[in-house]
């Protein structure tokens, strides 16, 4: 399997599920490609995309926590600033600082118009949901 066979719409349909579940990490997205037989670095690129990418649209914000306990918010993550924050390996961890993402208003809206393109072609990937 390629990385260009990876449907996009579908993943980010995926992400944005675990941003509304409450995404504990953003290491849980390269989790969620770990149903496609990719090498490790083609999962982050693909997470890395979307994740650029729901951010600039508006759907989910991601947000830099102080440790685990995801109480202790250091920012929101900008556009501006989301390279830097991409870029660094430790931002990808369950460790120390942590990066989560949650969902928007438009983000939620999304996924509701989204949800009989999408949801039952997961049900294979995850059983009934």
């Amino acid at each position: 399997m390629k990385v260009e066979d990876v449907e996009l719409g579908l993943e980010k349909y995926v992400f944005l599920l675990s941003a509304e579940e409450g995404n504990y990490g953003i290491y849980e997205l390269v989790g969620e490609l770990s149903y496609y037989p990719l090498s490790i670095e083609d999962k982050y690129k693909i997470a890395r995309g979307l994740l650029r990418q729901l951010v600039e649209e508006d759907l989910i914000i991601m947000v830099q926590f102080k440790d685990s306990t995801l109480k202790e918010v250091i920012k929101v993550v900008s556009v501006k600033d989301i390279d830097e924050v991409l870029n660094n390996p430790i931002s990808w961890y369950p460790c120390g600082e942590m990066v989560a993402i949650k969902l928007t208003d438009k983000g939620t809206k999304y996924l509701d118009s989204h949800e009989e393109v999408y949801k039952g072609r997961l049900t294979g990937r995850w059983g009934k949901i």
